[in-house]
């Protein structure tokens, strides 16, 4: 249908191209030249090459199975990630390098985000054959992604306990931008706390206290902090306490039930 193009358009195509123009910008703007490489140790790096892998067995297997749709939503899952987390918490790594020496190790982040998009062109070569083309040749000067070896996905590390986490962290960013458009609460208006609610609050305080520092920083140049009470991971400085309920019912979750419930009080 009509409807369907259009959705592919806006959650595929145009996400994939305009992480392509952002890579191919500011690489140029430094005057570096980016290397396929997973040897990065930022946190959000090595998420993203997770994810990554888990996109190309995911993918490998839909096809597999000639379950088209299943890949192009896969596709189009990872898209999100790519350039609505990955490139908007990175973005001042590719503003710093070639501006301050002390700032080349984020060289990484070019290294990466090519690595990301040379593979999930192939992946996606036979999804968006003419998009897919012009990005890797943009990105590598070969003669066809459809000449190029399909991707393993053991060519990427594996991190399942950093997805994990790192997926509760997106899932509570998500869960809070609804309740701020439902409340009518701009965006860029700093919240006086937030209190999660989850199964492992350690394994997600660095994680989840570093995106929430990265997009709720105040006006006077305070940053939230963190603090663990049990399985509360508490996350203000006073104020009006917005309390987020993320209830994760792993062994009792019901058909039909992706992992259980939200609630907010």
């Amino acid at each position: 249908s009509e409807e369907g193009i259009r959705g592919g358009v806006r959650q595929v195509m145009l996400p994939l191209w305009s992480s392509w123009y952002f890579f191919s910008l500011y690489a140029n703007a430094a005057g570096y030249e980016a290397k396929w490489s997973t040897a990065s140790q930022n946190v959000l790096d090595r998420y993203l090459l997770a994810k990554t892998r888990d996109l190309v067995t995911q993918v490998t297997a839909y096809l597999d199975e000639y379950d088209v749709a299943s890949a192009c939503e896969a596709t189009a899952g990872f898209a999100d990630v790519l350039t609505n987390w990955y490139i908007r918490r990175s973005r001042d790594r590719f503003w710093s390098v070639g501006k301050d020496a002390d700032n080349g190790a984020d060289t990484e982040a070019f290294d990466t985000l090519y690595t990301v998009l040379e593979t999930i062109t192939r992946v996606a070569a036979p999804l968006l054959p003419f998009t897919a083309e012009q990005v890797w040749r943009g990105l590598t000067g070969g003669r066809s992604v459809h000449l190029a070896d399909y991707p393993v996905a053991d060519d990427l590390p594996v991190d399942d306990a950093l997805v994990t986490a790192m997926d509760r962290v997106r899932a509570v960013c998500s869960t809070t931008s609804s309740l701020r458009k439902a409340e009518g609460l701009r965006v860029r208006l700093p919240l006086g706390g937030l209190t999660v609610v989850v199964p492992d609050a350690a394994a997600m305080v660095a994680l989840g206290l570093h995106a929430l520092q990265h997009r709720g920083q105040e006006a006077d140049g305070r940053r939230h902090r963190g603090d663990i009470v049990g399985g509360l991971l508490d996350v203000g400085h006073g104020g009006v306490l917005l309390r987020l309920m993320l209830l994760w019912q792993r062994s009792q979750t019901r058909e039909g039930d992706h992992g259980g419930g939200q609630r907010a009080e």
